[in-house]
């Protein structure tokens, strides 16, 4: 395996199996030729793996702060991937939990998030649970997008 960091967009072209961005696009003023261009890291067949930041109405003053320039909805990053030339495999949301206590901590106290005893707390109590959950049942909103798209094979 290779992992390579690359500032994006940009024109190099490869033929990995795979380009995983977390918390990377929401970031990037012009999403689509931000995954145009990882697209085009990807051979054919090749998986564009992302997870961003969820729900226009989570942003904060916090995310701001870190220089987001959007939060997506399912539709919206749909919208990107597909405009991308990507075939979509899997659009989810995930951390509902996270996103119920983003809008009280962030978006409605303006507070930042930090680390400490509550924070850890929640990822080794709530964290394992949500997951479990998860597997069973799709949340219908959640603090973020977990998304899988193809490059299409040709032909």
């Amino acid at each position: 395996m290779t992992v390579q960091a690359l500032t994006l967009p940009t024109a190099e072209r490869r033929e990995h199996s795979a380009a995983v961005a977390l918390n990377v696009l929401e970031h990037i003023e012009d999403d689509l030729a931000a995954v145009q261009a990882v697209a085009g890291l990807v051979r054919p067949g090749g998986a564009v793996v992302l997870i961003v930041p969820a729900f226009p109405s989570a942003m904060s003053r916090f995310d701001r702060s870190v220089g987001h320039a959007r939060r997506y909805t399912r539709r919206s990053l749909s919208t990107v991937l597909t405009a991308a030339g990507l075939e979509l495999h899997d659009v989810r949301y995930v951390n509902p939990i996270g996103l119920l206590n983003w809008y009280l901590i962030c978006t409605l106290l303006g507070s930042f998030p930090r680390n400490g005893v509550v924070l850890r707390g929640y990822d080794r109590l709530v964290v394992p649970l949500a997951r479990r959950l998860e597997r069973r049942w799709r949340p219908p909103f959640g603090q973020s997008i977990f998304a899988v798209a193809h490059r299409p094979c040709p032909g």
